[in-house]
């Protein structure tokens, strides 16, 4: 889903064999993730904005011939 643009980032799930540790683990680091994006966005202008998103989409699903 990377390679063909539906997604924009991986965020790889922690090893720990206890759940409750990989939950909160796995929270934080989307939260981390979530107020980066926010914060990125936050700089960008509505009309960046509106853009990229236009970019992503038009690209989203393209295919890649081997």
């Amino acid at each position: 889903m990377y390679e063909l643009n539906i997604i924009d980032k991986i965020i790889k799930e922690p090893t720990a064999e206890d759940e409750t540790e990989n939950f909160n683990e796995i929270c934080n680091d989307l939260k981390k993730e979530i107020l980066s994006e926010i914060k990125r966005m936050q700089e960008m202008s509505d009309d960046e904005i509106v853009e990229e998103r236009y970019q992503k989409f038009r690209n989203m699903g393209e295919y890649i011939t081997l």
